[in-house]
C-alpha cells in the first residue's frame, strides 16, 4: 500500500494528530490485506480439496465404466455360451425327435406284425378247427364210400397248410420279438437321451442362473459402491463449499466490524479535529477582532492627531511662511501614506478573516 505523507500543514489542524490517524488507517488496511491474503490462501486450499474430491469422483466414474465393460464382456461370454448351449439343445432335441420318430415307426411295425401274427394265429386256429372237424367227419363217415387214401390226402394237405401257417406265424413272432427288442433298445436309448437332455438343460439353466445372479450381484455392489462414493463426494464438496462460504462470511463480518470500528474512530478523530479547528478558528477570530479594534483605535488616534496637526498647521499657516507650509504638506503626505498603509492593512486583515 502507498504510504500517505502529510506534506502540507493547514491552519486549524494538528499535523501530529493527522499523521497518527493516517498511520492507524494504514495499519488497519495492511492488517485487512493480510487477513484477505490468508483467507484467499484458505480458499485456495479448499478449492484444491474440492478439486481432489472431483478427481476422486471422476476416478470412481471411470472404475464404474470399467466395471460396466467387464459386465458387458461377461454378458457377451454368457451370450456365446448360451448360444452354444442352445445349439446343443437344438441338436439334442432333433436327435430326440428323430429317435421318437423311429420309436413311433417301430411301434407301427410292431403293431402291423402283431396284427399279422394275430391273423396267422386265427388262420392256424381255423385250420386246426377244420382239421378237427375233418377228423370228426372221417370218424363219422368211416363206413361210407370214401377211401382211406383220400382221407390221408386231405389230412396231409391240411397238415401241410397248418405247417405253413405255423412257420409263418413263428417267423412273424420272431420278427415281432426282434422288433420288440429293437424297440426296447431304442426306447432305452431314447430314455437315456431324454435324461441326458434333461441334465444338460438343468446344467445350462443352473449355469445361466448362476451367471445372471453373479452379474446382478456385481452390478448391485457396483451401484451401491458408486452411490456411496458419489454421496460421500457430494457431501465433501458441500462441506468444503459451506466452509468456504462461512470463511468468506466470517471474513466479511470481520472486515465490516473493522471498518465500522475505523469509521467510528475516524468520526471521533474527525470530530475532535473539527472541534480543535473550530476552537483555534474562534481564537484566531477573537485575535483578529482585537487587532482590528486596536487598529481602529490607532487609526482614530492618528486621525485625531492629524486633525490636531492640521488645526495647528492652519493656525500657524497664517504665521508660518513657505517652509512651514512645505512641512505641513510633507506631514499631510505622510499621514495620507499612513492612512493608505492602514487601509491596506485592514484590507489584508479582512481577506485573511474571510479565508
Amino acid at each position: 500500500m502507498k504510504k500517505v505523507n502529510f506534506t502540507e500543514e493547514r491552519r486549524g489542524y494538528d499535523k501530529a494528530q493527522v499523521e497518527k490517524y493516517i498511520s492507524l488507517l494504514q495499519s488497519a488496511v495492511e492488517e485487512l490485506e493480510e487477513n484477505v491474503k490468508k483467507k484467499e490462501e484458505e480458499c485456495t486450499d479448499k478449492q484444491q480439496e474440492l478439486a481432489k474430491a472431483v478427481s476422486e469422483n471422476n476416478r470412481l466414474k471411470q472404475e464404474t465404466v470399467s466395471k460396466d465393460r467387464e459386465i458387458a464382456k461377461v454378458k457377451e461370454t454368457m451370450t456365446v455360451r448360451l448360444s452354444e448351449l442352445s445349439g446343443e439343445c437344438s441338436r439334442k432335441e432333433k436327435e430326440l425327435s428323430d429317435m421318437k420318430s423311429r420309436v413311433a415307426g417301430f411301434q407301427e411295425t410292431i403293431k402291423q406284425l402283431q396284427e399279422q401274427a394275430d391273423t396267422k394265429e386265427t388262420q392256424n386256429q381255423l385250420l386246426t378247427d377244420e382239421l378237427k372237424r375233418i377228423r370228426d367227419n372221417l370218424l363219422e363217415k368211416e363206413g361210407t364210400g370214401h377211401t382211406e387214401a383220400e382221407q390221408d390226402t386231405n389230412i396231409a394237405a391240411l397238415f401241410s397248410q397248418l405247417e405253413d401257417i405255423t412257420k409263418e406265424r413263428d417267423a412273424l413272432k420272431e420278427e415281432l420279438r426282434n422288433n420288440k427288442e429293437s424297440f426296447g433298445a431304442e426306447t432305452s436309448s431314447m430314455q437315456g437321451m431324454e435324461e441326458l437332455f434333461r441334465q444338460a438343460k438343468e446344467t445350462a439353466d443352473a449355469y445361466v442362473k448362476n451367471v445372471q445372479s453373479q452379474v446382478q450381484k456385481d452390478r448391485d455392489h457396483i451401484e451401491q459402491e458408486n452411490k456411496r462414493l458419489v454421496q460421500e463426494a457430494n457431501e465433501e464438496a458441500a462441506r468444503i463449499l459451506e466452509e468456504a462460504r462461512l470463511a468468506k462470511q466470517t471474513e466479511l463480518d470481520e472486515k465490516l466490524s473493522q471498518l465500522t470500528k475505523l469509521e467510528a474512530e475516524k468520526k471521533s478523530e474527525a470530530a475532535e479535529l473539527i472541534q480543535n479547528a473550530n476552537d483555534e478558528l474562534e481564537s484566531a477570530r477573537m485575535e483578529a477582532e482585537g487587532i482590528r479594534n486596536q487598529a481602529k483605535q490607532i487609526l482614530e488616534q492618528a486621525e485625531k492627531r492629524r486633525e490636531r496637526i492640521l488645526m495647528r498647521a492652519r493656525e500657524k499657516a497664517e504665521e508660518v511662511s513657505g517652509p512651514v507650509r512645505e512641512n505641513c504638506d510633507k506631514m499631510k503626505k505622510e499621514l495620507e501614506e499612513a492612512a493608505e498603509r492602514f487601509a491596506e492593512f485592514f484590507k489584508k486583515l479582512n481577506l485573511e478573516d474571510i479565508e
